[in-house]
């Protein structure tokens, strides 16, 4: 009687946890996460300044000069030394004149910079869409845990407390009892332990999104194309060697400084009583071409260009991995699902024998406590299991070049 007794105490005490799945957490889109941590991201607070700078590029580029003009005033007299009342007026305006080739080169550069500002935005936004979705994982999986440890404690407390009146009415012995209170003070450090990781994990999501507490996030991809894309981090790779050559060529256009077109206007007078006269003057500046400062201006374009050629070669190796490393993951998802899901059919079986046995005499409290705590970390596994699913199909997207 006091076997049965304490076999349907510890089977009522482990239904919880064992049957009731943990609460559905609140939907979020991907792409709504996403915004939210780009809004507090420091590298996207750059983005509209640069734009702007980019914008200032082109328009220089299409410019009829290359920077703008200047005007120049001067006076001279003989008022120091002679002062015969020989004066002078010189008014000049200069503009900077592009040399051949060059407003093309700068006009391709321009464009080039344009668009991997584009490439910088969009991969940004991926990196961030897998920031987003490791923390919104990371939050359900401690949501669980904390949850799937709080009904183990509250098992383990029922057990105990029951163990302890039995045992004040000599109808147990102390040796299961301290194994109750045993399981009690481990469930109880668990319990403390998963609720300090649950809020580790809801506040990096909030640091990260700024998007309130509470429960969980369950992340959804929007319309998804029926077409892969270029992954952005290649794109970027791709439009940074495009950049890389666009430089190479205005250097190389850039043989020495802009050449300077002046125009002088003079008014002056020899001596006193003689009437001011004007002049028109053009003055062309070319300077000397080549030098050491080219020379070294263009090494660094040139060796930009093959650290961008390379970079582009292993991020397009890289980014093949990732997906490969993506799909396989998916695969291993669900046979690690169907695993763990076997693998809770037989715990709970294990523990069904486990409570027979017991009230048959042939095993102690011992083996019981440690079929249903094998039964609990199966339950913990499966809902891994699916949290993993989840999270890797999210991921074969952002490996397909998809950017919420």
């Amino acid at each position: 009687m006091r076997q049965l007794l304490l076999c349907i105490a510890l089977l009522w005490s482990a239904a919880p946890w064992a049957a009731e799945p943990p609460a559905t957490p609140n939907t979020l889109a991907l792409s709504a996460a996403v915004d939210a941590a780009l809004a507090r991201d420091p590298q996207a607070a750059a983005f509209a300044a640069r734009e702007r700078e980019q914008d200032a590029r082109a328009a220089l580029a299409d410019g009829l000069t290359p920077g703008p003009g200047s005007v120049t005033l001067g006076h001279t007299s003989d008022r120091l030394d002679r002062d015969t009342g020989k004066a002078e007026w010189e008014l000049e305006a200069a503009w900077p004149l592009w040399l051949p080739g060059q407003r093309g080169a700068h006009a391709e550069l321009a464009r080039r910079e344009s668009s991997a500002l584009d490439a910088t935005r969009q991969a940004r936004r991926a990196a961030l869409a897998a920031d987003v979705l490791e923390s919104a994982g990371a939050w359900r999986l401690a949501a669980l845990e904390a949850e799937l440890a709080e009904r183990r404690l509250e098992a383990a407390s029922a057990l105990q407390a029951d163990l302890e009146r039995r045992l004040a009415a000599g109808e147990v012995a102390r040796f299961e009892a301290n194994l109750a209170r045993s399981e009690q003070v481990e469930a109880r450090v668990a319990h403390e332990d998963a609720r300090a990781a649950l809020a580790d994990a809801e506040r990096a999501w909030r640091l990260l999104t700024g998007l309130p507490g509470g429960q969980p996030v369950l992340l959804i991809p929007s319309a998804v194309p029926a077409e892969d894309v270029e992954v952005p981090a290649l794109r970027l790779a791709r439009e940074a060697e495009a950049v890389a050559t666009a430089r190479l060529r205005s250097e190389r256009a850039r043989r020495r400084e802009a050449p300077e077109l002046a125009l002088r206007v003079l008014h002056g007078r020899d001596e006193r009583g003689v009437p001011w006269g004007n002049q028109l003057g053009v003055k062309l500046t070319i300077p000397f071409g080549g030098g050491p400062a080219w020379r070294a201006d263009t090494a660094g374009a040139e060796a930009e260009l093959a650290q961008a050629a390379a970079e582009l070669q292993a991020e397009a190796q890289r980014s093949a991995a990732t997906r490969e490393q993506a799909e396989l993951a998916v695969s291993r998802s669900a046979r690690s699902l169907q695993a763990a899901l076997a693998r809770q059919r037989l715990a709970q079986d294990n523990l069904s024998l486990a409570d027979k046995a017991y009230r048959l005499g042939e095993f102690d409290l011992e083996t019981v406590l440690r079929a249903r705590s094998a039964a609990h970390t199966a339950v913990l596994a499966v809902r891994r299991a699916e949290i993993g699913q989840e999270q890797a199909a999210l991921k074969l997207l952002l490996a397909r070049g998809v950017t919420p």
